[in-house]
């Protein structure tokens, strides 16, 4: 016979589960909740929000570092594991970003990687914030310039309407 006790006794398991689940669940919605608007005014809460979200997660390495290359067939299973984890999770981080913008943004920003997507806010950032030193020659601060633009242009964002600048809250620059 099965006591009250027998019953009971597994369920500080399941309310840990259970807050576990809940925790993550509710960490989404605060993205769910402020989905990144289409003129960026929020995105720096909202970039900080997803940090806060893929740590509690594990995940945030997806925004940090990118796709391996696929292991070649005689790889070991530890390896081959981890490249399906890290594809795994960037599939789910992927997506997770693009629910949690403006319809815009998803179309300007559907082709891209979680990473990429992260890759580009930096790169987009540090374009923006370029200033040519004190003793720079102009043609070397050109160039660094250059650099960043093609970059993101490679990322796909050379968009003729909004110019090399990405969609990522920076269309009224």
């Amino acid at each position: 016979m099965v006591s009250w006790h027998d019953h009971f006794r597994f369920w500080p398991c399941y309310i840990i589960m259970a807050a576990n689940k809940n925790s993550t669940l509710s960490l989404r919605s605060i993205l769910e909740k402020d989905k990144l608007k289409e003129n960026g005014t929020n995105f720096v809460d909202w970039f900080r929000n997803l940090r806060i979200v893929l740590k509690q997660e594990k995940k945030s390495y997806v925004l940090d570092e990118a796709i391996p290359k696929p292991p070649p067939a005689n790889a070991t299973n530890a390896v081959k594991n981890k490249y399906k984890k890290h594809m795994d999770d960037s599939n789910d981080i992927r997506c997770l970003v693009l629910a949690t913008m403006c319809p815009e943004l998803q179309k300007d920003l559907e082709h891209l990687e979680a990473y990429e997507m992260s890759d580009m806010y930096e790169t987009t950032i540090a374009l923006h914030d370029c200033k040519m030193a004190e003793g720079e020659s102009v043609s070397a601060h050109v160039l660094k310039m250059k650099s960043y633009i093609d970059h993101l242009a490679r990322l796909g964002c050379n968009d003729p309407k909004t110019g090399p600048l990405p969609a990522l809250g920076f269309r009224s620059m």
